[in-house]
């Protein structure tokens, strides 16, 4: 019976483990190796001691028949390894630094001898890595230190990293993510996964977390990181592009802490290109930490807080009216009578203060820039408190609380349009370990997230008297040809998540296997408010239409609609990993991860969808789409080949599937803004002024709906790479990496007109008919995208040592896709909003948004070999160096000129015949390409320039740390430190953009934009200098 009983149990076990799914990312590390005698044979029962030298902790294991041991679960620090077996010398090997990730191989070769002689060997681990086919590398606490972080932003040393590169004409936002936007290897920004200390950190948005302001705080908090780029192993799920694991600094046997000031102002700064006068700039970011033991050996602490005061003037160039226009005076046409109606409206956009805007022969357009300095205000509060406490060798546990307050104030395109974005953020993970045996471990691991941002512009000059909803504040008016004015579309936003989190995840040692497996479970709690469109947006085909008082069309959130949600989801599912050694150089690293996740339930019933897009009226309740993730099998296969057996040579290669799960931010559009909870409409030509009751009635009907026979998503990684040691404690790897992903999830306008085939070209007659009649605009996030990328990279890394580190890398990439984010237009500057044709998915297929072709990355830090008194010595010089190509960019034509009836996917010009897109003197910010190369494909007609063919400019920074480091008594030092920031103070040009919907070429009518090929923005900005002074103990 017992034995009936204990197989039972055991089956309920596994069964149990291989239905749930583990997010249980890896935060510590592994020492591991092979003993041997001299002859190189090898020696089994060799007791192998490694000492934590930070904490004087210690864990023993016995190495096996085989000579093989293993000590997994090490907390990054300082090691000392002791190797003994009688009738043997004792070997001790210190100065091995364990990293997040790292797998450290510490091979020792015992002599002849008595085990009371002991020989001590003082060396690092290895450089090369020999057990795993992932690529990933760890960003060091002495890089985080040394190095000239710009805003002391963390996600600066994560673009260090081969195949890593910034989106720079990505959008920053409450809707779409505050942080820095990035690709790993070609996937999208928000297939990235973060963790801190093992527990989910992504914001709500599924991005980079960040503050308002846009930076990752925790220079003074993180101890490292590991960023893994491809062919993660099955522990990790829920990213189909890099991870990132974050782990946090904890105390030790000494007391240790530091205080910090870092200034900057603009007495030194350069100008920025658009600059009339250099702005008013003052920055202070301030803090310290204090960290030690409460019982030594057993109990210790660590806490810090880092604060930002930052008052900072921005230079934008926006697009008016110039003064003739003002007065109805436009060339080529009679002057226009400008309806009393339309007088305010113009008022609402300042005077040009600029030079006129020409057309390509020199003549006035009849607008003109106006140039203004937009005052931003930033104010954060970042803390973190730590406890670890020691039970015995067999058992640990930590709780780790942070805490991230930050508010931005920012103007959109024009000063009295001031933008507010905030965000609170509170982080919690409690994780234990136990120690059955030295070959079976336990973790367990409890998480919480909350991240709640928001936005809403808060206009200086509110005038009332414009709104188009009483009550609501003024909304948007959109000119085709002019920059915007008024609040975003979908202002006033919330989006708060409360992520619950708790993993459970196995350790087992055998022989030649080194196993885990683990389960996870994760709730999503989200909450949330978005009032897209209403306050209303007002939009005119072209300048000559708004003076004239035609309007194209209105679109607005009726009065009534309901814009909060509760929506609630599960992820769930279970892995088993196996990294087996065939050989003593060769390893094979086999997994595979069955992840899941529930269709959202909303906590009030407020769940729709229009099920097809032909139905005559949507569906209320659940499901909001059929669960596509219940048969989710994700295979992981990795190989290391120790070429020769001496660690200095590896040939590596791994391969994996990783499935993008339908989260909130993939819905996050349909269900704030789904009939008949919200009432949305667009008015073709409305007369003016745009009232009230004239929004009660009339309009067609939009809805935002989700797929509900989605397929599953996910992307393909691979890679092949080789690494080898080289002199001066350095090595060098080159990969080859790919992805390729399959139907990933986008946004389109699916009720579009059926066209006719003239001349072999698809054509739309006036006033055409939409497949669901219906309804306006059916906005869904559909399936059936792809993407693929290919890429070469050569990294060459020196480790730290006679005073010098370094790491280079070169990527030449090339990443494709038919749609970059799972979104609408509000993620890629550079992009073209919605897909163009969703049936015809082919036509949007060209480089992502996101591709970078050339990226170049360089950092060192360099300690001056400086002799002689106390003021010559200790000064050490830093430095990140970046370069890159252009990010791709289309022509577009706002508006419904090909009469498909949307104006969300906007259309393309036809090339020009024989005239090349390079202005003929060469490329400037005036004329950055040829406008004339294009031409207006006809109304009724899409253009054949295919997405994304145009390139921006590249980028090219250098940022300078100068660093003394006075040595006081004991371990005392103060450190004075002056960063400059683009030190050649070089203009990195922004890709041109004259419309929200893109770079505008022709209005819709067939009107040729005057502002096409002119650049407004830099990417990048002046230089900047910042000192800071830095007392450590």
């Amino acid at each position: 019976m017992i034995r009936i009983r204990q197989v039972v149990g055991f089956a309920l076990v596994v069964v149990f483990v291989s239905t749930v799914v583990a997010l249980a990312q890896d935060t510590t590390g592994t020492i591991l190796g092979t003993i041997t005698d001299a002859s190189g044979a090898v020696l089994p029962g060799v007791t192998v001691t490694v000492k934590n030298t930070d904490t004087s902790q210690s864990r023993t294991v016995v190495s096996d028949a085989g000579g093989r041991y293993r000590m997994p679960l090490l907390q990054p620090a300082h090691y000392e390894v002791t190797v003994q077996l009688q009738g043997f010398q004792t070997m001790v090997r210190s100065g091995i630094t364990v990293t997040v990730g790292q797998q450290a191989v510490v091979d020792a070769k015992l002599p002849l001898g008595n085990v009371s002689e002991s020989i001590t060997v003082e060396g690092a681990a290895p450089l090369v890595e020999t057990t795993t086919g992932t690529i990933s590398n760890v960003v060091t606490e002495q890089q985080l230190g040394s190095m000239p972080l710009n805003g002391r932003d963390v996600t600066q040393l994560v673009l260090l990293q081969p195949g890593v590169v910034m989106s720079r004409s990505s959008v920053q936002g409450s809707n779409v993510g505050q942080g820095t936007k990035i690709s790993v290897a070609g996937s999208r920004p928000s297939q990235n996964m973060f963790t801190l200390d093992g527990t989910a950190y992504n914001d709500a948005l599924n991005n980079t977390p960040a503050s308002a302001n846009g930076v990752m705080t925790g220079v003074e908090t993180i101890k490292e990181f590991r960023v893994i780029t491809n062919a993660m192993s099955a522990e990790y799920g829920r990213a189909g592009g890099g991870v990132f694991n974050v782990v946090t600094k904890s105390g030790t046997n000494d007391f240790t802490g530091s205080a910090f000031e870092f200034f900057r102002d603009d007495k030194l700064d350069g100008k920025n290109y658009f600059d009339d006068e250099k702005p008013d700039f003052r920055r202070n970011q301030f803090g310290g930490s204090f960290g030690g033991p409460i019982v030594k050996n057993r109990t210790f602490f660590f806490g810090s807080y880092e604060g930002l005061r930052e008052h900072k003037g921005i230079t934008q160039v926006a697009t008016v009216l110039d003064d003739n226009a003002r007065r109805g005076i436009l060339p080529g046409v009679a002057p226009i009578t400008i309806p009393a109606a339309i007088l305010p409206y113009i008022s609402l956009y300042p005077v040009a203060n600029g030079p006129l805007i020409r057309s390509a022969s020199g003549a006035p357009t009849g607008l003109a820039e106006f140039t203004g300095v937009m005052n931003r205000t930033s104010n954060q509060d970042f803390a973190m408190v730590r406890l670890d406490q020691t039970f015995s060798a067999n058992s640990s546990i930590f709780g780790r609380y942070l805490y991230d307050d930050s508010i931005q104030d920012e103007p959109v395109n024009y000063p009295e349009w001031p933008n507010i974005v905030a965000n609170t953020k509170h982080l919690l993970t409690v994780e234990h370990r136990q120690l059955f045996t030295s070959a079976l471990i336990n973790e367990l691991r409890g998480g919480f997230n909350r991240s709640h941002p928001l936005e809403d512009i808060n206009p200086v000059n509110r005038r009332n008297d414009l709104e188009f909803v009483p009550g609501k504040g003024f909304g948007e008016l959109n000119v085709t040809g002019l920059t915007d004015i008024g609040t975003d579309r979908t202002n006033p936003k919330k989006f708060g998540q409360d992520l619950y989190q708790l993993t459970d995840q196995v350790f087992y040692v055998r022989g030649r296997q080194a196993m885990k497996t683990g389960i996870d479970w994760q709730n999503f709690r989200y909450d949330g408010v978005s009032d897209s469109r209403s306050r209303g947006r007002l939009r005119f085909r072209s300048v000559s239409d708004f003076l004239s008082g035609i309007t194209q069309q209105f679109e607005i959130a009726k009065p009534g609609s309901d814009f909060e949600r509760h929506y609630r989801q599960n992820l769930i599912g279970a892995w088993l990993q196996d990294d087996i050694k065939l050989s003593r150089d060769v390893t094979v690293n086999a997994g595979v991860r069955y992840e899941m996740v529930t269709t959202p339930h909303e906590r009030d019933g407020k769940v729709s969808n229009l099920r097809n897009i032909l139905d005559p009226a949507v569906t209320v309740g659940d499901p909001l789409f059929l669960n596509p993730t219940k048969k989710q099998f994700a295979p992981r296969l990795g190989l290391a080949w120790n070429v020769g057996g001496a660690g200095k040579t590896a040939v590596r290669g791994g391969y994996g599937i990783f499935y993008e799960e339908p989260l909130f931010y993939q819905y996050r559009s349909p269900i704030f803004r789904a009939l008949p909870f919200v009432d949305r409409a667009v008015i073709a030509r409305p007369a003016l002024p745009v009232t009230l009751a004239s929004l009660a009635s009339g309009g067609v009907p939009e809805n935002e709906m989700m797929q509900y026979d989605l397929d599953p998503s996910y992307m393909t990684q691979y890679n092949v790479n080789v690494q080898h040691e080289l002199p001066l404690d350095s090595a060098v790897t080159i990969a080859y990496i790919g992805s390729y992903g399959t139907n990933l999830l986008g946004s389109a306008d699916v009720n579009l007109a059926i066209p006719q085939i003239v001349d072999g070209r698809e054509f739309f007659p006036a006033n055409p008919v939409r497949r669901n009649p219906n309804f306006g605009t059916l906005r869904m996030s559909l399936d059936g995208f792809h993407s693929r990328y290919n890429g070469m990279s050569l990294a060459w890394v020196k480790r730290q040592s006679h005073g010098l580190q370094f790491q280079s890398s070169y990527t030449f990439g090339h990443s494709w896709d038919n749609r970059s984010g799972s979104g609408g237009r509000q993620e890629f500057r550079n992009g073209q909003g919605r897909a163009f044709d969703p049936y015809h998915k082919e036509l949007d297929w060209g480089r992502s948004d996101y591709d970078i072709r050339h990226n170049l990355v360089l950092d060192t830090t360099y300690l001056l070999p400086f002799k002689g008194p106390a003021v010559v010595q200790g000064w050490q010089v830093s430095a990140i160096g970046t370069f890159a190509s252009g990010v791709p960019f289309s022509p577009v034509i706002p508006g419904d000129s090909d009469r498909d009836g949307s104006t969300d996917n906007v259309n393309r010009p036809d090339f020009a015949p024989g005239v090349s897109e390079k202005p003929a003197g060469g490329r400037t910010p005036d004329m950055w390409f040829n406008p004339q190369a294009f031409v207006f494909p006809g109304a009724g007609f899409r253009g054949r320039v295919g997405r994304n063919i145009l390139e921006g400019p590249g980028l090219a920074t250098v940022d300078l740390g100068i660093v003394k480091n006075q040595q006081l008594s004991g371990k005392r030092t103060v450190q004075l430190r002056l960063e400059v920031f683009n030190l050649l103070n070089r203009a990195n040009f922004d890709i041109p953009f004259n419309d929200p919907d893109g770079e505008a070429i022709f209005d819709d009518a067939g009107n040729r934009i005057p502002t096409a090929g002119k650049i407004f923005a830099t990417s990048t900005d002046a230089r900047e200098m910042q000192i800071a002074l830095r007392f450590t103990f």
